[in-house]
């Protein structure tokens, strides 16, 4: 009966981790979308998993080759998220017109003239 990791002694060495999938670098042949961006026809980029490739609209090209996606995404300026993952927005109004109107609207149980 064999023993398993979680029945080993403590200190006893541990199975090695499995290799890292290999490193897949395609070109894209025709328009395409990839892990949420927009590809256009010959732009190179690498697939997070090798399983993702398509004949449909790639071809397998040399690690050697630059990755155009990651160094156009490292060139794009970060915006801040919310919490939540989606976009901060900005005001509409400014600081001054915020002061302004914050005086403007009745609240509950003002007398209104």
């Amino acid at each position: 009966m064999a023993t398993s990791d979680k029945t080993a002694p403590p200190g006893a060495p541990r199975a090695a981790a499995p290799p890292a999938p290999p490193v897949a670098r395609v070109r894209a042949t025709r328009d395409g979308f990839y892990h949420g961006q927009r590809i256009r026809p010959g732009k190179a980029f690498t697939l997070l998993d090798p399983r993702h490739f398509s004949d449909k609209w790639m071809v397998r090209c040399g690690v050697d080759e630059p990755d155009e996606l990651a160094e156009q995404l490292a060139r794009t300026p970060k915006r801040k998220r919310e919490s939540d993952g989606t976009p901060r927005r900005r005001s509409q109004t400014t600081g001054d017109e915020q002061e302004a109107t914050a005086g403007a609207a009745p609240k509950p149980g003002d007398e209104v003239i």
